[in-house]
């Protein structure tokens, strides 16, 4: 779908079956060639998807110049390998991501593991740690051959279509997370950062920087004063309003930040605090996240004195000090 004339960028939306449905990988048309911005899931669907789209615009192996992934999640990341073979482009992510690409992609089965005990540690029980592993575990065939990867660095300027975009580190919702942005035409590729109407998820996932929410908002000031009249989302529609939607994920994580002090009192876990928070009826999606979104938020408090952590029989507690 073409949502821009000058640049050319066509939108390539893909399916996941999941509640969050699509995700939104871009393509962008330049003289000398293409620049694909993310990759999708490894389905068959998907494959069939990029080969339509290349066939109908006449794109042959040799002819997209780069390829370049804002995160490592399969959903952004999966099929990168595959179209690096097919198109012979190079596949560009930032260097603060290859420690998680190493570490949840090709030691996967070790990553599960350390998943699940962080799940235990705060909490969940056993029941819910298997159905939470074990949908992990499914992921991991979203995720066609690893490519071999390039490095773009923050501040440097790649060439997408015909005209220049400068990356910019944006990390939170991944450590090495990047957006790539355009001053002369106003428009950012915002990936999972900021998105129209899903909040971002920002967890605490094992062996990430201890402190997603923390860089989260600093990444928020990052773009905050950029001329961005064009938002490119990896999930939701073309939008404007940048600063308004700041504000407004700053005041949802003000409020959930608030409601964990509430809560904390003279100590609980992090499951008993999801369960207050979203209450119950959370289906295993949502949990699997939610959980790492409460300690998230829960270590952003502790770095900043406002909570306290115990550790009683191996289940870590939270408590205002």
């Amino acid at each position: 779908m073409l949502i821009n004339k000058l640049p050319e960028i066509y939108r390539i939306r893909l399916t996941m079956p999941f509640k969050l449905n699509h995700i939104n990988c871009y393509a962008i048309k330049g003289i000398n060639g293409w620049g694909i911005i993310d990759t999708g899931l490894n389905t068959s669907y998907n494959k069939v998807t990029w080969q339509m789209f290349m066939k109908e615009h006449r794109i042959i192996k040799g002819e997209v110049r780069g390829i370049f992934i804002t995160h490592h999640h399969r959903d952004h990341f999966g099929l990168a390998g595959w179209l690096q073979q097919i198109t012979g482009a190079p596949v560009y992510v930032s260097p603060e991501e290859v420690d998680s690409i190493n570490c949840t992609i090709q030691n996967s089965g070790q990553y599960v593991k350390a998943v699940a005990e962080t799940y235990k540690k705060h909490g969940a029980p056993p029941d819910l740690v298997a159905l939470l592993s074990a949908e992990i575990s499914q992921m991991i065939e979203y995720n066609d051959c690893l490519p071999k990867v390039s490095f773009v660095e923050n501040g440097d300027i790649v060439r997408l279509g015909q005209d220049n975009f400068k990356v910019l580190l944006t990390p939170g919702h991944s450590d090495g997370h990047i957006s790539f942005y355009n001053e002369q035409q106003g428009i950012l590729f915002t990936g999972d950062h900021l998105l129209p109407e899903i909040v971002t998820s920002i967890c605490l996932w094992p062996g990430a920087h201890p402190d997603p929410l923390n860089d989260y908002l600093n990444s928020l000031q990052v773009i905050k004063d950029l001329y961005c009249p064009i938002l490119l989302p990896a999930h939701g529609n073309l939008f404007t309003n940048m600063t308004e939607r700041i504000e407004q994920l700053k005041n949802h994580h003000t409020k959930m930040l608030n409601a964990i002090i509430k809560f904390a009192g003279e100590g609980i876990s992090v499951y008993e605090m999801c369960n207050r928070i979203f209450g119950q009826r959370v289906s295993l999606s949502r949990i699997r996240f939610a959980l790492l979104e409460i300690l998230a938020c829960s270590m952003f408090l502790v770095y900043r004195g406002k909570l306290g952590v115990n550790e009683v029989d191996g289940i870590s507690t939270f408590f205002q000090t």
